[in-house]
This record gives structure tokens, sequence and C-alpha cells, in this order.
């Protein structure tokens, strides 16, 4: 019965696409979406299309769709996903992990009182209820969706796929004479994302989870290998110095990890031929490599104006250094209205939600750390988390809920912490520096005889 109903199906999709291509491209791309959600299931899969939403909507494709009408596809999955956990019971929750929830929670709170001092209301309550909402979700995932070290391990692997996928989509083109994934200003690679900072850094981000699952998984290591050129090659192109200082950060804590290094060397190896191979096929490769130290020839900021903006946000913050200038109010607020992005999300939370808000930050920092299982032997998402860290240095972007690239991040970092759920229980001074013995690894087997005895 199997094989006739293919049949049908797929004349059915020839008539279509030679009277009707437009049908035709909407019934496959329906059954193509349906397989997928057969095979991944319901969490990831709208997990998934969520974060493409996020792509699509803050990219070239934005002007496609209504403002609201992003906000139900790019939400809608999220509120899908929520559902499909909601009945699940935690499991095994550690003190730290209570404390991740709490000051998730705390934090979403803090945000949600700056309402009240906010210099900029029509920005903070929306957002704030939005913070509030995403925290929520986050904070079911973390408790009762990752019981399982498989269950943790698919979700990061859905994030490398799905960020893979829209890299991918984007360099492909160029090597057949597009240009249009480079942005019109500087000539950087930008591919689906709105601009070429955000392609840099989720190319980081997805390269070190790809070392993650390198170090964690026995199968697919070639397409994970394969993936992660792609990936190289859009970060290069983008010229994105902060993605490039956040990737190197997470190597150099790697390279401390004996069982890193040669995860590390081999990489680099397969980077350069990598890069040899791209420039020998498109030999404009290496024009975006001079964008990493020159944005305006007229400019002799390397910082690119950040340093003007962080002035301009520690200026706000002494108009009210205890409860901020309003969740997500520096862009309204940035000089002459210029709509600019904090470019710093440590100083962006401090001017936003104040000393009061900064303190509840910096404990769910602290409780993430804690819960990752600090002090035992091998966490290798911790390569991953660094580099989401270090490109906040020069980004803000983990509370922008309507980029693309603050669900990604979220889901990575709470990772990290769950994933000290499955660590075993070994001490290392540091992580994976001394590695753990067995007795029987220390001792002298006569000497350990004798003490069994």
């Amino acid at each position: 019965m199997l094989f006739p109903a293919v049949m049908l199906v797929l004349a059915g999709l020839i008539y279509l696409s030679i009277n009707s291509p437009i049908i035709a491209i909407g019934a496959i791309g329906a059954l193509t979406y349906s397989i997928i959600l057969a095979k991944t299931g319901l969490w990831r899969t709208m997990m998934g299309t969520s974060i493409l939403i996020s792509v699509l909507r803050s990219g070239p494709p934005g002007s496609l769709l209504s403002e609201g009408a992003w906000y139900v596809l790019q939400f809608g999955p999220i509120l899908i996903a929520w559902l499909a956990i909601l009945s699940k019971k935690p499991d095994h929750l550690r003190r730290s992990d209570r404390n991740v929830v709490l000051y998730l929670t705390l934090f979403a709170v803090a945000a949600l009182a700056t309402n009240l001092t906010s210099l900029a209301p029509s920005s903070t309550l929306p957002q704030s209820l939005l913070l509030v909402g995403m925290s929520g979700f986050l904070a079911f995932t973390y408790t009762r969706r990752w019981t399982s070290e498989d269950s943790l391990r698919g979700d990061v692997a859905m994030v490398f796929v799905v960020v893979t996928a829209i890299q991918l989509a984007g360099v492909a083109p160029i090597f057949v004479g597009q240009s249009w994934p480079f942005d019109p200003d500087y000539g950087r690679y930008r591919g689906l994302f709105s601009n070429a900072n955000y392609a840099g850094m989720m190319s980081a981000i997805g390269i070190a989870v790809g070392i993650y699952l390198l170090r964690v998984s026995r199968r697919g290591k070639l397409a994970v290998v394969i993936s992660m050129a792609v990936l190289a090659v859009g970060m290069l192109m983008s010229g994105s110095r902060g993605a490039l200082v956040a990737l190197g950060t997470g190597i150099v804590v790697l390279m401390l990890s004996r069982s890193g290094r040669k995860v590390v060397v081999a990489l680099v190896s397969l980077a350069g031929a990598g890069v040899i191979f791209a420039a020998l096929i498109y030999p404009q490769f290496f024009d975006a490599l001079d964008k990493f130290f020159l944005r305006d020839a007229a400019s002799a900021d390397i910082t690119s104006g950040r340093l003007d903006i962080y002035a301009a946000m520690l200026r706000l913050f002494q108009l009210s250094p205890f409860t901020g200038t309003g969740f997500r109010t520096v862009e309204v607020l940035s000089p002459a209205s210029s709509g600019l992005a904090g470019h710093n999300i440590y100083l962006t939370v401090l001017t936003e939600t104040g000393l009061f808000g900064a303190f509840f930050f910096v404990c769910l920092a602290i409780a993430v750390v804690s819960a990752s299982g600090a002090g035992k032997a091998g966490r290798p998402l911790l390569l991953v988390v660094v580099t989401v860290a270090a490109a906040e240095l020069t980004e803000s972007s983990i509370y922008g809920w309507g980029g693309p690239t603050a669900i990604s991040a979220w889901l990575l970092i709470l990772a990290f912490a769950a994933n000290g759920r499955f660590l075993k229980d070994k001490p290392a001074f540091v992580d994976g520096l001394m590695p753990s013995k067995t007795p029987s690894e220390i001792l002298p087997k006569r000497l350990l005889a004798s003490s069994r005895s």
C-alpha cells in the first residue's frame, strides 16, 4: 500500500509543478516540514522554526510581512514548544538548578519593575513583558525538557543544524556569482542576517557547538566538520572582529584542556585547507578579510564607534544608577535617537536595569557556572558559553528577543548549566586540565592489593 501511495503523491506533485508551480512549492514545503516534524519531534521542530523565522525577520526578507505577522510566526512556535513540555515533571533538580531558575525569574521581575521609572515606557513595557514570557519558557525547558543527556545533546545538535543551514543558504549563492549576501555599505557578508556582525557571531557560536559535537558524538563527525567549514567561510567573509575574538577566546579555554588540544590542532589544519579550497573556487574570498581592521578609511577608530556608545551609556547610567533607565531603552535614548544598540550586554544591563537588575544578572551568571559542574572533570559546553559571553562584549543581543540570536544563545547557555547534572562526580582544578584517575591508576598494584586486604 505504501508504494502506490508514494507514486500517487509524486504524480500529484508533478502535475502541480506543470500547472501551478506556486501550489507545488507549497505542497513540497509542507511535505518536507511534515517529514522533519515526524523525524525530530514537536519541540525541536518548533524551536528550529522559531530560530529560522527570527533570522528571516531580521534580514532582507523582513519587509515582506508586517511586524505583527513576524511576531506570530516567531513566537507562535515557541508557545507550541512550551505546551509540548508543560505536562512533563521536573526530574532530579539540584539546588543549583533551582538557583538558575530563581535568578532567571528575579532578573525578569527586576526588568519588569523598571517600568516604574523608565525614561521610555512605551519601549520598556512590551519588551519586559516579552522577557517575562521567554524567561518562563526557558525555565520550563531547563527543568522539564533536559532530563537526560541524550535529549540535551540532541537539542544542542538541532541548534547547530539550523544555524548551519541558515549560513549555507547565504554562503552557497556567493559561489555562483550572487551578490545579495553582502551588505551594501562595506561589502561584508551578512547572508540571511540583518548585518554582518550577526552573521559572524552566529558562525562563531556554531563553530564552537561543532567542536562540542565532535567531542561528545561518535557518529556524523564528517558532516559536522563540513558544516563547520561552511560556518568558517561565513565568519571570515563577515569581517566580524568580535566574532573572531569570541571564538578565539573559547578556543584558548579549550586549549587548557588536554582532551581539547588534539581537536583544536586537527580543526586548525582543516580550516586552513578549507580556506585554500574556497579561495581557489572563489578568488574574491579574501576581499572581505581587510574589513577586520578597517571599516571607514576616514576614521582611525578600530572600535567602529563603540567607545562613544559606551560613554553615552555610562552617562545614562548616572541619571538612574539604582533602577536604570528602563529595560530595552538604550536604543531609544541613544544620542540623537540614532537607534544604536549598546554593543555590550553587560553595560547595557547596568544602564537599563541599574545596580538592582545588574545584581540579579550577575547572580544568574554565577548560578549557571555553578550548575554546570564547576570543579568537575569535563564540561564540553564550556567552549560554547565562553564564546557566547565573549561575543556579548561587543554585542547586546541576548535580550533582544526579536533578533536572530537571542533564543539560540540562551538555549546553549542553559544547556551548559543543565549538562552539569550528567557529569561524573570527579574533581578537577581546571576544566579538563587535570583529569581524574581511579585508585588503580594512581597506586602501585601491590600497594593497592595490600590496602584491600
